[in-house]
């Protein structure tokens, strides 16, 4: 079990970071003009504010052995899965190699994620130690 939460905690960090090098290549973009969403710079950048200390706090809980890291590690690949996604329908204005490579590699790295995530909480639910039963404990994760 131990080996899936650190399987967990390696993808987290690396689509972390990927995640984190597309919202750059956005920011540098300005892709809050090239969307059909009616977004601004003062939203993205709340946006991001948001999103950024809740993903940190998942790595911090999937470092701690916590199972709560695990929901957001399917968080997270869910995230990139939709960020993906709605580029999807504008390439172009991501369309260097670098950027296309970035997104690219947010997909793999999150379609593995949530796959190891989903295995580690179906292995939880199996094994009774879900949080809510009295034997989980986070020494069990």
């Amino acid at each position: 079990m131990l080996s899936s939460l650190l399987r967990n905690r390696n993808l987290y960090w690396i689509n972390l970071t990927l995640i984190l090098l597309h919202e750059l290549d956005a920011a540098y973009r300005q892709e809050w003009q090239i969307t059909q969403l009616p977004l601004t710079i003062d939203l993205f950048l709340l946006v991001s504010a948001l999103l950024i200390p809740i993903a940190l706090w998942g790595l911090i809980a999937l470092a701690r052995h916590q199972q709560q890291g695990v929901y957001y590690s399917l968080f997270m690949a869910l995230f990139g899965i939709t960020t993906f996604m709605l580029h999807l329908s504008s390439p172009a204005s991501f369309g260097t190699v670098v950027s296309q490579g970035i997104l690219w590699a947010v997909l793999a790295f999150s379609v593995l994620q949530g796959g190891v995530a989903i295995r580690t909480l179906l292995h939880l639910s199996r094994s009774g130690k879900m949080r809510g039963n009295r034997t989980s404990r986070v020494s069990d994760l």
